[in-house]
């Protein structure tokens, strides 16, 4: 008896850990505001590395990822040029899940924010 009431407690436990995690989910979004196409943008937000392929000029793409601790965006750029655009921008706070807009300009990226509620996306 004592086996099977650990096993549910465990099971418990293990699904309110994958409920939590779940809920933490955030959603960016870079828009290519250049004339000119990008061969991949790399994302570092929150340990994790978010790659984004094949943007051209105009388009938009999307990105999620787990707001796990605070943290800062690490972007890079790599237009089809070779040129390059390296910035830090903007904040995510643990726990809190985002929709943030990163604009890529051709010489700074602007960014902006908006808290969401979890899982309304």
């Amino acid at each position: 008896m004592k086996k099977k009431f650990v096993i549910i407690l465990l099971n418990a436990i293990i699904a309110t850990q994958l409920i939590c995690c779940d809920s933490k989910q955030s959603e960016m979004f870079y828009i290519n505001n250049t004339n000119d196409s990008i061969s991949v943008i790399n994302t570092k937000v929150c340990g994790q590395t978010i790659k984004v392929e094949a943007l051209a000029a105009g388009d938009i793409k999307s990105a999620n990822f787990l707001s796990k601790y605070d943290s800062s965006y690490d972007i890079e750029v790599i237009f089809t040029s070779g040129k390059k655009l390296k910035q830090k921008v903007g904040y995510v706070t643990n726990g809190i899940c985002f929709r943030d807009t990163i604009h890529i300009l051709q010489d700074s990226l602007m960014f902006k924010s908006k808290a969401i509620t979890c899982n309304s996306h």
